[in-house]
């Protein structure tokens, strides 16, 4: 029962869909039913279960805004998150950069033209095809080049703090951005 009271009130502070909700309990139910509970924290499964709900839904939210509502670490989260999927076999689509632009955007107060440029940056690439690459780290490189090309002055500190990245990620995201708009 916990467990799904956990879920409940993640999902209400995140703003989730009832469906997205629903998903969470069940997959927390098969969790339990599946005997991946013993040993594991009951708030670190349950918040597995509502990140990867939003996963399966392509909801682009990140393992720092759970961990945000979720009474357990970051590390915890991705555990269970991980238990969940390798056990369960999760049908989890590959992030989408363009998914994480608006709320990055919104969140550096960037020029329409900047995230209208940082759009086509992105969609010229096909970054799904890179496993392990972050996309939201894809999206603060983008904003950086973009902003760099249009003007708007964002810094890579701002990008990599509302990307939830390194701002040597940024760096790295940028500079492969850069090189491909030199050719």
């Amino acid at each position: 029962m916990q467990g799904f009271i956990d879920i409940g009130r993640m999902a209400g502070a995140l703003g989730l869909d009832r469906s997205v909700r629903e998903q969470a309990c069940q997959l927390f139910r098969t969790a339990q039913n599946e005997g991946l509970l013993p040993g594991r924290s009951i708030e670190a499964i349950a918040s597995g279960c509502v990140y990867a709900a939003c996963r399966i839904n392509e909801l682009p939210r990140t393992i720092g805004e759970i961990e945000t509502v979720s009474r357990v670490t970051r590390a915890r989260i991705e555990n269970g998150y991980s238990v969940l999927n390798q056990e369960l076999g999760l049908p989890i689509p590959p992030l989408c950069p363009v998914q994480y632009l608006p709320k990055v955007a919104s969140a550096v107060d960037v020029e329409a033209k900047t995230e209208r440029r940082a759009r086509e940056l992105i969609e010229a690439v096909d970054e799904s095809a890179r496993p392990g690459v972050h996309p939201a780290g894809v999206v603060a490189g983008a904003l950086y080049q973009a902003g760099r090309e249009t003007g708007d002055r964002v810094t890579q500190d701002e990008l990599a703090t509302a990307a939830e990245v390194s701002e040597a990620t940024v760096r790295v995201r940028y500079q492969e951005f850069s090189r491909r708009s030199l050719r």
